[in-house]
């Protein structure tokens, strides 16, 4: 049997130890602990397969000699490709290989483990790259639209799980998605995600088109009997009809492009942040503390105070428009 020592299990990573259960991919020889390999369902050297090549083993003496000087200049080598990364990276910048996890958030870290779990129902960084779309793949340098992943990852914040997916399409030209939560609450949403110009529009909208339906409402309940006349107004009925129809085509609008206008304001933004210096080092993970990074996370992001802003202003235009109409 060959010997693995030196060698690490494609799945997790880790250095085989003597005693190890190790499985090869009988296509193209690639070693898993027997554990994973079961776990995985199979062979995750896909690309391998692709190509015909087999699996080749890292030279542990020179991986050695990188190790020793990875230690010398604080670096980490990775175990996968042999690619010497900033210690304080939690990807290998080559093949995207998680390799120093411990120095990303915990939660961050958590984070991407759970949703992806959840998401696609394979294992975390099949293939040395995140799974989306059964076999579309990506790591933080993979380009959309001339900027990386790890700076879009970096400005979207939390849920850049749900958003980087789409991301990917929309760089493809696919600009139809569904935000459900844009739908629901179009101008909230859009504030909180700091589209100011997108929120005032949504939250304008809102306001007129819900004008006679608030009417309707208050006449109703008995507060505004002065103007109960209006309702058996045709011209009341058909206005009330077609505010009804533009309330809700606007929040299936906001619904359906709530998710690419945030990527173009992502694009846009990601780029003038690059044309000032401020570009994310190569390697550099989205989870680092580095002005490059903040620059990138500050501009991006959710705000609870233009969330609470748009509350506001939403109630305070609506009771005005209750109390001119009581006028």
């Amino acid at each position: 049997m060959p010997n693995y020592q030196g060698q690490s299990c494609v799945s997790c990573s880790s250095p085989f130890k003597d005693g190890d259960d190790i499985v090869v991919c009988p296509q193209c020889g690639s070693p898993y602990h027997r554990e994973c390999y079961k776990k995985e369902g199979g062979c995750i050297n896909t690309s391998l397969h692709e190509q015909g090549e087999g699996w080749t083993p890292i030279d542990t003496k020179n991986q050695e000699s990188c190790e020793d000087s990875a230690k010398a200049h604080k670096t980490a080598v990775c175990r996968v490709c042999g690619q010497e990364n900033s210690a304080e990276a939690p990807f290998c910048s080559k093949c995207g290989a998680p390799i120093n996890m411990e120095k990303a958030s915990g939660s961050f870290y958590e984070q991407m483990k759970n949703e992806n779990g959840r998401q696609s129902g394979q294992p975390f960084f099949t293939d040395f790259g995140i799974p989306l779309f059964g076999s579309e793949r990506y790591t933080l340098e993979t380009d959309l639209d001339g900027n990386t992943a790890g700076e879009y990852t970096s400005y979207v914040g939390n849920n850049w799980i749900y958003f980087i997916p789409k991301f990917m399409r929309f760089a493809k030209r696919n600009r139809v998605s569904f935000n459900f939560s844009a739908f629901i609450f179009p101008h909230l949403y859009f504030f909180y995600r700091k589209m100011i110009p997108e929120g005032v529009l949504m939250l304008i909208g809102t306001i007129l088109t819900s004008i006679p339906s608030t009417l309707f409402t208050f006449i109703e309940m008995g507060y505004l009997p002065s103007l109960s006349y209006i309702l058996d107004s045709p011209l009341f009925q058909n206005i009330y009809l077609i505010s009804s129809f533009l309330f809700y085509a606007l929040r299936l609008a906001a619904g359906v492009f709530a998710n690419w206008l945030y990527y173009r304001k992502a694009k846009r933004e990601i780029a003038k942040i690059k044309e000032k210096g401020q570009v994310l080092a190569a390697g550099d993970s989205p989870m680092l503390s580095s002005p490059k990074n903040e620059a990138i996370r500050a501009a991006g992001g959710t705000s609870v105070i233009y969330l609470a802003f748009a509350a506001v202003a939403y109630m305070i235009l609506s009771l005005l428009v209750i109390l001119v109409a009581m006028l």
